[in-house]
C-alpha cells in the first residue's frame, strides 16, 4: 500500500478592508501559495455595524480576493473580546479545513500575529514598504471618484446599511414665569430649544447638552440640571427617509449672565411660559410639552 505524505494548507488571516488589495496583500498570499499546496484565507469580521475600521462586509471582501485567487478558501471569523477564545474558535476553524494537513498560518504588518495563542505555526512576512489598509481606506476616503461604478457603490452602500436613528440633545432654560429659545431665520418667526448632535467626544448625553448650550448660547451660570425624557422628533432633513433623530431633553434653571447667541443661532429670547409652547417649530411641540409637564409637577424647582 503507498502511503501519501499528507498536503500543506497555508492559511492567511487578515482583514482586507480596502477596495482593492494592495501589493502587501499580494506578498502574504502569494508566500502561502508558494509554499503549500492549499490555501485558505480568513476573514475577520466585528459582528457590529458598518465603521471607518470595517466598511466591507464578508461577502464584499470575499468577492474581492476570488477574483484574484479562484482557488483560495475564503472563510469568516468573528472578533471576540477574549484573544485567548478567538484563538481557539480560529484553530475549530482552521481544523475543519485542515483534517490532516499541515498547516501554517501567516501574517503581516498589525496582523492577528500579537493576539494569537493556538496551535499552529506562523510565518510573519516583513512589511513591503508602506502600504497598509488603513492608509488606503484613508485614500479612498478623501478621493470622490468620477465614474458612474464609484457613485454606483456609493449609492449601493448607503441603500444597504441599516436605518439610522441619530442622538441628539435638547435643552430648556427657565427662569420665574420664562423659558429662553433660540431664533434661526429659517424657522420664519418660530422659536427653538438649544441643541444638536451628540459628538463621539461627549462622554455623556449630559456632557453633550452642556456643550451644546455653552455653543448656541455662550457661557452664562445655570444649574439644577434634570433630565425630563426622551423623544422621537420629526426632522424636515429625514423626511421619507429610513434614518430619524431619538433627542435627550434637559432643563436647566438660570442663575446669572448674559446668553448671546452662538454658533448657528440668531437670536435669543425669554418667551413667557403661557406662550411659548404656541411659538415653537412643530418638531419642538412634543418638547414643550413635557417641559410643562415638569414644571406642573416641580413648581418649587422651577421657581
Amino acid at each position: 500500500m503507498v502511503v501519501l505524505p499528507p498536503s500543506s494548507l497555508g492559511v492567511v488571516v487578515g482583514r482586507f478592508q480596502v477596495a482593492k488589495l494592495h501589493p502587501g496583500h499580494h506578498r502574504i498570499i502569494e508566500a502561502a501559495m508558494s509554499e503549500h499546496e492549499r490555501l485558505l484565507i480568513i476573514l475577520g469580521s466585528s459582528r457590529g455595524l458598518a465603521s471607518d475600521k470595517d466598511p466591507l462586509s464578508f461577502a464584499a471582501r470575499a468577492q474581492m480576493i476570488a477574483q484574484e485567487y479562484p482557488n483560495a478558501i475564503i472563510l469568516e471569523q468573528f472578533d471576540h473580546p477574549s484573544d485567548y477564545i478567538w484563538s481557539r474558535q480560529l484553530d475549530h476553524l482552521i481544523a475543519g479545513i485542515a483534517r490532516n494537513s499541515i498547516v501554517t498560518l501567516y501574517g503581516g504588518r498589525d496582523s492577528f500575529i500579537p493576539y494569537y495563542s493556538g496551535c499552529y505555526p506562523i510565518i510573519t512576512i516583513p512589511n513591503y514598504r508602506d502600504y497598509n489598509g488603513t492608509k488606503y481606506r484613508t485614500i479612498t476616503r478623501d478621493r470622490i471618484g468620477k465614474s458612474t461604478a464609484w457613485r454606483q457603490g456609493v449609492i449601493h452602500a448607503v441603500q444597504n446599511r441599516p436605518p439610522q436613528t441619530y442622538s441628539t440633545v435638547d435643552i430648556a432654560v427657565i427662569r420665574p414665569s420664562q423659558v429662553l429659545l433660540a431664533e434661526k431665520y429659517q424657522d420664519e418667526g418660530k422659536f427653538r430649544f438649544f441643541g444638536g448632535f451628540v459628538d463621539n467626544t461627549d462622554i455623556s448625553d449630559e456632557a453633550a447638552a452642556k456643550r451644546e448650550l455653552r455653543e448656541e448660547a455662550g457661557s452664562f451660570e445655570v444649574a439644577d440640571w434634570h433630565y425630563l425624557g426622551s423623544t422621537r422628533i420629526t426632522d424636515w432633513r429625514y423626511k421619507k427617509t429610513r434614518d430619524g433623530i431619538m433627542t435627550r431633553f434637559f432643563v436647566a434653571r438660570y442663575i446669572f449672565g448674559r446668553p448671546e447667541p452662538g454658533d448657528d443661532i440668531d437670536k435669543l429670547h425669554w418667551i413667557s411660559l403661557d406662550t411659548f409652547k404656541e411659538n415653537l417649530i412643530p418638531s419642538h411641540i412634543p418638547l414643550g410639552e413635557m417641559l410643562l409637564q415638569f414644571i406642573q409637577n416641580n413648581p418649587k424647582h422651577c421657581f
